[in-house]
C-alpha cells in the first residue's frame, strides 16, 4: 500500500472522526437544549399554580375566620313553648328565633319601632337558632338559665367586621345602614363582637346562608 493511499485513507477516517464529534456536538446541543426548556416549563408551571395558590388564599383569607356576637340568653321554657325536652314535637316546633330576638332586645333597650327591631334581629344569623337548640338538647339543666352565647354573626354584619362594607359610601348604596354600623360598633366596643377561627368552615357541609357557605 503507497503512502498516498495510507494518506487518504488517514483523510477519510479523520473526515469521520470530525463527522462524528461534529453530530455527538449536536446532539449533546440538543439535549441540553430540551433540558433547559424542560426545566423551564416546570419553573414557569410551578410559578403560576404558586400563583394562582397565593391569590386563592390572599383572597380567601378572610373565609377562614368568621364574625360573633355574644349575646345572653334566657332558655325561658315559656318562650320555647317546650314542657318536655323528650318531646320531639315539642322541640321542633318551637320558636328558637324568639331566644335571639330577646337577647338582642335587652343587650338594646332603646331600639324600637318594626324596622329598627328587624334590623336588630337581623345582627345575629339565622343558623345561631340551631346553635342553642343543640345546647339545650345536649344539656337539658340549661332550661330555666341564663348564660353568655358566642353565637355567629350575619353575613352583612361579618362583612363589615371584615372592612368589606365602607360607610363612607352613600347609606342608600350599601345593604348594611349605617343604623346597623352603629349597633355594630357598640358591640365591638363593649367586646361583645370579635371574629373567631371558622371551624365550621371544615366541618359544616354546603350550606344556603353565606355566613356558613
Amino acid at each position: 500500500m503507497t503512502d498516498q493511499t495510507l494518506n487518504a485513507i488517514e483523510r477519510l477516517a479523520l473526515v469521520k472522526q470530525e463527522r462524528m464529534a461534529a453530530q455527538l456536538s449536536k446532539r449533546y446541543g440538543k439535549e441540553k437544549r430540551f433540558r433547559f426548556f424542560g426545566m423551564a416549563s416546570i419553573v414557569i408551571g410551578l410559578t403560576f399554580l404558586a400563583v394562582l395558590l397565593g391569590t386563592i388564599f390572599t383572597a380567601g383569607f378572610s373565609t377562614f375566620f368568621s364574625s360573633e356576637i355574644k349575646l345572653t340568653i334566657h332558655y325561658d321554657a315559656a318562650v320555647l313553648g317546650i314542657s318536655d325536652l323528650n318531646d320531639e314535637d315539642q322541640v321542633r316546633l318551637a320558636d328558637w328565633s324568639q331566644l335571639v330576638k330577646k337577647a338582642l332586645k335587652t343587650r338594646f333597650p332603646e331600639v324600637s319601632g318594626r324596622s329598627q327591631s328587624r334590623q336588630l334581629n337581623g345582627l345575629a344569623s339565622s343558623i345561631s337558632i340551631y346553635t342553642l337548640k343543640d345546647r339545650l338538647l345536649a344539656n337539658p339543666a340549661l332550661m330555666g338559665t341564663t348564660e353568655d352565647v358566642w353565637l355567629m354573626a350575619d353575613d352583612e354584619v361579618d362583612a363589615y367586621m371584615k372592612g368589606q362594607v365602607d360607610p363612607s359610601v352613600p347609606e342608600i348604596e350599601r345593604r348594611f345602614n349605617d343604623f346597623q354600623i352603629g349597633l355594630v360598633d357598640q358591640l365591638v366596643a363593649s367586646g361583645e363582637m370579635k371574629k373567631s377561627f371558622n371551624t365550621t368552615f371544615f366541618t359544616n357541609g354546603d350550606s344556603r346562608e353565606p355566613e356558613q357557605a
